[in-house]
């Protein structure tokens, strides 16, 4: 009996050692870099953990602010998507951004301008785009 436990116990400790050791990661798959894209634009990628908190960040290169935006909805599978917003009207027209996805940010956040990138588990590589 004690050996059955004893190999019970090393097994869900192993289990638990593999589960600890994948690292979170967060990727943006579209836009992809340097497109050209509309005031509008939807923001999609994948996270490795469908259960993490995913928040898009878009920094206007020509100005100090990062825009949280909406919060953004994790499919079963690790995929997501978020409508995000690039400028106001025509005036940010042919302007550059700089896109970044976040996986379990160690604040919370909430929709708004913010002073930089916020820090998290995993982030994206940054993707730069331009506005149309």
């Amino acid at each position: 009996m004690r050996k059955v436990i004893l190999l019970a116990l090393m097994l869900i400790s192993m289990t638990f050692f593999s589960y600890a050791q994948q690292s979170l990661t967060v990727a943006i798959t579209q836009p992809q870099p340097d497109a050209k894209v509309e005031q509008r634009a939807t923001v999609s990628g994948s996270v490795s953990d469908p259960r993490a908190k995913v928040w898009v960040v878009i920094h206007p290169t020509e100005t100090s602010g990062f825009w949280v935006q909406p919060p953004v909805t994790v499919d079963s599978d690790g995929t997501w998507s978020v409508l995000a917003y690039f400028g106001e009207g025509s005036r940010d027209s042919g302007k550059p951004y700089e896109i970044r996805a976040f996986a379990n940010p160690s604040e919370t956040l909430k929709p708004g301008e913010r002073s930089d990138w916020p820090t998290a588990s995993a982030q994206s590589k940054v993707v730069r785009v331009t506005r149309k």
